[in-house]
């Protein structure tokens, strides 16, 4: 009886190893792949559009704090491309001739990987491939 009591409660702490690593995976969940890319598109000035119909098609984990995230996502601009350019040039007001040129080169840019320009309630179906780091205040898209 007492093989039987020790089996039993190893293979209760097996059980209980087995379920406490798949809780602890190191992969981001779908809701964290694209927290990180909402993120990152606030931070880079790019508050004129929102995400949704979001799903991620694939994965792969490259180490404990870099996972590879191909995603599909449909981009809705919450502005138009003359109501960034407007914004754009008001807080350019006291700007360097450098600065001035520099932003509007990154609007063309825009533009260009956009298709050209769009409306408020405009839409895109984007596919792309993210690269992710794990820090300190959750998962990050790698900048660069």
């Amino acid at each position: 009886m007492d093989f039987m009591k020790i089996a039993s409660r190893l293979f209760s702490l097996l059980l209980v190893t087995i379920v406490l690593t798949g809780c602890l995976s190191s992969t981001p969940s779908d809701g964290d792949v694209k927290a990180a890319i909402e993120i990152s598109l606030s931070e880079s000035g790019s508050d004129f559009m929102s995400i949704s119909n979001f799903k991620k098609t694939n994965g792969m984990e490259v180490s404990d704090n870099v996972y590879n995230a191909d995603v599909s996502y449909t981009l809705t601009f919450t502005k138009s491309a003359d109501q960034v350019q407007q914004d754009l040039a008001s807080g350019l007001r006291n700007a360097t001739p450098m600065e001035r040129m520099a932003a509007g080169m990154t609007l063309a840019a825009l533009k260009m990987s956009m298709g050209g320009d769009w409306k408020t309630g405009d839409t895109r179906q984007v596919s792309n491939s993210y690269k992710l780091n794990k820090t300190e205040q959750g998962w990050r898209v790698a900048e660069g």
